[in-house]
Formats: structure tokens, C-alpha cells, sequence
């Protein structure tokens, strides 16, 4: 068993749940811009699963060059997410 251990957020950090705290969250503000931008490429019909895979890629990059993180909040703290985690995330935004 791993031991959780409970990080303070930073502004630039996703902080990945529900509610006005994460959608106020500055990084979360942010995250959605790239998002943005990335949609009209993600979408297109004519784009392969492995360029779908890219553009996700790039976005994670992207956050991880910023040195932002994904967190999410358990027992009360923010933990960091999985690398597979974040994948599954920006994969669903």
C-alpha cells in the first residue's frame, strides 16, 4: 500500500472535481483555454485515434512544462494524479 501524500495547490494546478472551488481554481481557468484551442483539431472527423493521442500528449506537456499539476482532492487533502489519470482527464475535456 502507498502512502497518500497531501500537497497544497498552487494557482497554475487543475484541481480536478466538481464544484465552484475547482471551476474558480485559476489553473482550471487556464486548462480550459488550451482546451479550447485544441477542440476544433480534436474534433475533426478526419483525425486518426493516434492523432487524438497527440494533441492529448501536447496538452499534458504542455501543463507539465508549466510545472502544473493534476490534483484531485482525497480524505481532505489534494493528492496528485496518476500519470494514466491524467490522461483519462484531458482525454474527457
Amino acid at each position: 500500500m502507498s502512502k497518500v501524500i497531501s500537497v497544497t495547490p498552487a494557482s497554475g494546478d487543475i484541481l480536478c472535481g466538481r464544484g465552484i472551488t475547482c471551476y474558480q481554481h485559476t489553473g482550471n481557468v487556464q486548462f480550459r483555454d488550451v482546451i479550447t484551442l485544441n477542440l476544433p483539431q480534436y474534433t475533426d472527423p478526419s483525425i486518426t485515434k493516434l492523432q487524438k493521442t497527440s494533441i492529448i500528449q501536447n496538452i499534458i506537456d504542455h501543463q507539465f512544462k508549466a510545472e502544473n499539476r493534476f490534483l484531485k482532492e482525497d480524505l481532505g487533502g489534494w493528492v496528485v494524479l496518476s500519470d494514466r489519470d491524467v490522461q483519462r482527464k484531458v482525454g474527457q475535456s
